[in-house]
């Protein structure tokens, strides 16, 4: 228990929360130092992660350029969780699997292992939905 709680602790936390823009993948800092987050790769390729909802930002999402973004101690970073049309098409008990890669920003030995978000496409699809109508909310106003 010893060794899985030296490994285990400092770790980031990864999930998916509805924002009014969109689905976001929000990566909370959990160790007292800051960290990399290098890269993401997501199952299906229908999916895939970038900084935000602004048009240069998803244009280098689907190129593939690497976000590399240090995420401060104690706090929380959004990234954008984009669709393309074809997640429409899969069957609701398909999986989804959100791979974050990451690593202190100091070296270290130990190599620091990714941290996997898995759900299935009806619960993204769900997600989405409350996104919608979160946003419709903030436009009546």
């Amino acid at each position: 228990m010893v060794i899985l709680g030296f490994i285990v602790k400092g770790r980031p936390w990864a999930y998916l929360q509805p924002e009014v823009p969109g689905l976001s993948v929000v990566v909370h800092n959990m160790a007292k130092e800051p960290i990399l987050i290098n890269s993401f790769k997501c199952k299906p390729l229908s999916l895939f992660v970038g900084r935000s909802h602004e048009i240069r930002d998803i244009v280098e999402a689907q190129v593939g350029v690497p976000l590399n973004t240090v995420i401060a101690p104690q706090s929380r970073h959004s990234f954008s969780l984009l669709t393309k049309n074809e997640l429409d098409e899969s069957k609701p008990d398909s999986k989804v699997v959100i791979t974050v890669g990451w690593s202190r920003t100091r070296s270290r030995r130990l190599p620091q292992f990714p941290i996997r978000i898995k759900k299935t496409v009806g619960f993204v699809r769900a997600l989405m939905r409350v996104t919608r109508k979160q946003d419709d909310i903030f436009l009546d106003r």
